[in-house]
């Protein structure tokens, strides 16, 4: 037969029992949230790094870039100069070959006017 403080104590130990299966369940839950939260944190670092490098790589390319366009832009000012330089030269030139043929078509009139006048 069955004693009433029995039936207390079974049904004591069941809610006992359901109330540690329950926190038990709760903290699997807990846990499986944690890992969740943990797993979706590891994933935002990943695409953190990912998008850093890539700034990185990019930066990388517009120094180098920059470098070049500073060496082309050297090499333009050295180009400009020497071709400044040609054309003063070539300027010269002619100016000398002007000369030399305007001299001597003075001469030739010169002695053309020294025969007529003997």
């Amino acid at each position: 037969s069955s004693n009433p403080n029995d039936s207390i104590s079974r049904l004591e130990l069941k809610r006992l029992s359901q109330s540690l299966s329950d926190q038990e369940d709760l903290e699997a839950s807990v846990k499986q949230k944690a890992l969740q939260t943990v797993k979706d944190s590891e994933e935002q670092w990943r695409t953190v790094l990912e998008t850093a490098e890539n700034t990185l790589k990019k930066a990388e390319v517009q120094y180098s870039l920059s470098r070049e366009l500073e060496a082309f832009r050297g090499s333009m000012a050295q180009l400009e100069d020497r071709l400044s330089t040609a054309q003063v030269k070539h300027g010269l030139s002619q100016n000398v070959e002007s000369f030399v043929c305007h001299n001597a078509i003075i001469h030739n009139l010169s002695q053309t006017y020294r025969t007529v006048l003997e």
